[in-house]
């Protein structure tokens, strides 16, 4: 695998990929940029054409071209290899010839019936179906970018055309566009033939992986016609379709979600059409109801917040309350939207898209709606009742991987059943003692990242300790900053990095010279640590614009965001401690850990 990938690297310039995303312009030996990654005015973004690498200093994101499209397209390795090998003509190893062969050849019948459907919807056998369309506020163009299409009636119409493509009666099957006699159920045999198709006088929903490649269909039964078998029929499980990671409209979404910073989660089709006719292009929309692990492995790679936006009958209630706790246990940021009404997004977009936007911009945090709905829907006066309405909460409360988060909701929603805190985590540890959860060990559900990403304070604390070493004056400043103005508690935890111990104990005596200071350094690995983070720093010879002014200024604000990072260390480790006196009956100490708890969160909020 490694002599694939330098193969693949050595025909592959990072400057032209990445500049098909990014506008670069010349600076030096190297190229510049807006970085894609964030929202940025000064470019911070470069890009190697020597070392055929990238790295922005705004954000801290770096790497080579795979993982550049792994990032930009929301990809595995995997599929970044596939990738970049068919652009440069590498012959990927097939591990399994035939499956690979099923693979290509599925892809490719459901590409050739795509086109064959959407063809019928503009002929005058799909006049009806396109009529309707229009009816529900759906535009022609709307129709070309969700590549809809309309399967008239007839047992035999795809099965046929797809044949004179040269495609055999094995290969369309395995698409699931046929249904064959085995599997019928509540149609009646049709004499003579072996399988008939799946979709019959039904406007088609193409549904595509992130790539854009259809893998099925989603399929409405015209209006007014038999709904014997469902009002929307789906393409059954088959080697491309899988219903449990399925997300109608994420090709279409991708990038106006990492835009946005944010997907909105609704329930079909329509639904996803009128959203991005409404401008919300940021929408997708599951294949069932509540949502899967694998749906937020795949979301999570373009955001960390979603808004779910369900119909809030029972129906819709209970998805919403399941797809929240997938959210939360994917460590994501989860919302609810709802409108007056209960209406759905489709119907808001065509006839109140003022009302649509309100209530996006109204989204409230999951845990706060179900949080009231809940409290507010149970008699608190009533012992039994409290209990209910808390242990309907305890899912909710599991699902919160951040310890400091899920102590604080524990907290609070003792305040408002008026209980002690100690009672809410005693019911909590003995929920989580009968629930098993198996998520506390997976990081990111859904999802294998093939390069681990380092925590975000030692991404902070690098950049830092880079900029001291490249410049005397920020060095200087850093050391004053961090004696006079740092609490304590905070440089406590600073000074476990041996390295940094050492540049603040011994700028002032080396001159804040870099040099000066690796030669005073004897342990041999700290001397290749600061060389390393040295070199990181400056490998693109682009120097920081600006005086000592501005790059004392830009790093106090890297220290900012450092301590803020400290301090919710602090907080976890006060969380920790109180849960052990709360075990051990030490109610002294946990009420001295308590207000200190309390102090340390409103140092946080000041940041």
């Amino acid at each position: 695998m490694d002599n694939i990938v330098s193969e693949v690297k050595s025909r592959l310039n990072v400057v032209d990929l990445i500049g098909e995303y990014v506008r670069l312009t010349r600076a030096g030996s190297s190229f510049k940029g807006l970085c894609p990654f964030h929202n940025e005015k000064t470019p911070s973004f470069v890009v190697s054409e020597e070392r055929q690498s990238w790295h922005c200093f705004g954000c801290q994101k770096g790497g080579d071209a795979f993982t550049f499209l792994m990032e930009a397209e929301g990809v595995e390795f995997r599929e970044a290899l596939k990738i970049l090998a068919d652009r440069t003509g590498v012959e990927l190893p097939r591990y399994n010839p035939q499956v690979e062969k099923k693979i290509r050849s599925s892809y490719e019948v459901l590409e050739s019936a795509t086109k064959w459907y959407e063809e019928q919807l503009q002929s005058a056998r799909g006049e009806l179906a396109k009529r309707y369309l229009l009816e529900r506020g759906i535009s022609e163009e709307s129709m070309q970018v969700f590549h809809l299409g309309y399967a008239p009636q007839g047992w035999n119409n795809i099965e046929t055309f797809l044949k004179t493509k040269g495609y055999t009666a094995q290969e369309i099957a395995q698409t699931g566009l046929l249904v064959s006699r085995q599997q019928e159920t509540s149609i009646k045999q049709q004499e003579g033939r072996s399988a008939y198709d799946r979709f019959r006088d039904r406007i088609l929903f193409p549904i595509g992986d992130i790539l854009g490649r259809v893998i099925g269909y989603s399929a409405r039964v015209m209006p007014g016609a038999d709904e014997k078998q469902g009002k929307y029929i789906n393409t059954p499980e088959t080697p491309l379709y899988h219903k449990s990671k399925a997300l109608y409209g994420i090709a279409q979404a991708k990038q106006s979600i990492k835009k946005e910073d944010r997907v909105i989660v609704v329930e079909g089709n329509m639904d996803v059409i009128a959203m991005y006719q409404s401008g919300f292009q940021n929408t997708v929309a599951v294949s069932g109801t509540a949502m899967t692990e694998e749906h937020i492995g795949i979301l999570r790679r373009y955001t960390k917040n979603i808004i779910l936006f369900f119909d809030m009958d029972r129906a819709g209630r209970e998805a919403a309350y399941k797809s929240t706790i997938s959210c939360l246990r994917g460590e994501m940021n989860v919302f609810l939207m709802k409108a007056q009404g209960g209406k759905d997004a489709a119907e808001l977009a065509q006839e109140h898209p003022d009302e649509l936007r309100a209530a996006v911009r109204n989204a409230r945090s999951a845990m706060e709606f179900f949080c009231e709905e809940i409290l507010e829907g149970s008699d608190l006066s009533r012992s039994e009742e409290k209990k209910e309405a808390v242990e309907k909460l305890l899912p909710l409360l599991v699902a919160l991987v951040n310890e400091v988060e899920q102590f604080d909701w524990v907290r609070r929603i003792a305040e408002r059943v008026e209980v002690e805190t100690s009672a809410v985590a005693a019911a909590l540890h003995r929920h989580i003692e009968r629930q098993t959860h198996p998520m506390r060990q997976v990081e990111h559900p859904g999802e294998s990242a093939p390069i681990a990403e380092k925590r975000r304070k030692d991404v902070l604390q690098e950049a830092i300790v880079g900029r001291m070493f490249m410049y005397p004056h920020v060095w200087k400043e850093t050391v004053a900053y961090i004696q006079k103005e740092m609490d304590p508690s905070v440089r406590d935890f600073l000074h476990k990095s041996v390295l940094l111990e050492r540049a603040f104990s011994l700028g002032e005596s080396v001159g804040y010279d870099f040099g000066q200071f690796r030669l005073s350094l004897e342990e041999g690995t700290l001397v290749d640590e600061a060389q390393r983070i040295v070199s990181h720093f400056g490998e693109f010879g682009v120097e920081e614009s600006g005086g000592d002014a501005e790059r004392w200024d830009e790093t106090k604000k890297l220290i900012l965001q450092l301590e803020k990072e400290m301090w919710k260390q602090i907080l976890e480790q006060l969380v920790k401690d109180i849960r052990k006196s709360d075990q051990a009956g030490d109610i002294a100490t946990r009420d001295t850990l308590a207000r200190r708890f309390g102090e340390v969160s409103q140092k946080l909020q000041s940041f």
